[in-house]
């Protein structure tokens, strides 16, 4: 699969930005004019999922299909019932559905698919992946990464699975 970075960015011209270098991408609102997707390196995340308690990362395909792919409110829903910080991060670029508004804290992130040097969906994912942890490695079917005081403990394949593990381990989460 391909990301889709040249077609959404030519279909929706302002829909992709680039934060300015130095710029802190933790403290980015979710735009309330008209939505825009951060295009960013995991290295860039790294450091918001650092200052955080508790976090969730969502890899987001926007046309997933699947029991395991929710729409962005679903996941900011559940992720605010555990008290998790929500980072939604695009595995590829999708300007109708990117376009659409969200109730969500943070804006979207997409993946900088030129600083990876490709643009084929499984090595800029890793690539990105790695840069949040050098242990990270994506299981083909999990969408949920969970950190606890910015280091990775977990990934999940479902929401439910990702709640389940945070309420049997909120005690340690919390220490």
């Amino acid at each position: 699969m391909y990301s889709y970075y040249q077609k959404t960015k030519e279909k929706k011209p302002g829909l992709l930005q680039h934060p300015e270098t130095g710029v802190d991408i933790c403290s980015l609102p979710y735009p309330k004019d008209s939505p825009v997707v951060y295009v960013i390196k995991g290295t860039d995340l790294k450091k918001c999922i650092q200052k955080s308690k508790q976090t969730v990362l969502y890899l987001w395909s926007p046309k997933c299909q699947s029991p395991v792919c929710y729409s962005p409110n679903i996941v900011a829903n559940k992720c605010s019932n555990i008290g998790a910080d929500l980072f939604i991060v695009a595995e590829y670029y999708d300007s109708d559905l990117m376009s659409l508004k969200y109730s969500l804290k943070k804006p979207v992130y997409g993946i900088d698919t030129r600083y990876y040097g490709t643009d084929l969906t499984d090595k800029y994912v890793a690539k990105f992946l790695r840069d949040l942890d050098s242990t990270l490695v994506r299981s083909e079917s999990h969408r949920y990464f969970y950190f606890v005081d910015g280091k990775f403990k977990a990934s999940y394949r479902s929401l439910d699975s990702l709640a389940k593990y945070e309420t049997y381990n909120i005690g340690s989460a919390n220490n």
